[in-house]
């Protein structure tokens, strides 16, 4: 079975929530995550995908304001706690 990765591939800046600003965003893993991957979501440096959209797949996640998106567009969840 195939592991998923993240989809930042090599060294990449993370942006900046485009709903609310904050820098408190992480990458979104799709799929089994690997070694790494769950090492990551242990440390909170990354996400697991909660759905896949039509439109595409997620991105990256904002941990204050909930919104997840990737490129131009972006989709809103519930705030986290």
């Amino acid at each position: 079975m195939a592991e998923a990765r993240m989809k930042t591939k090599g060294p990449r800046r993370t942006p900046p929530c485009p709903a609310c600003g904050s820098r408190s965003v992480v990458p979104i893993i799709h799929g089994l995550p690997s070694g790494a991957d769950r090492e990551a979501l242990e440390k909170g440096d990354a996400m697991v995908a909660d759905r896949e959209e039509w439109e595409g797949l997620t991105e990256w996640y904002c941990k204050q304001c909930g919104c997840d998106w990737s490129g131009a567009w972006r989709r809103f969840k519930k705030a986290p706690g």
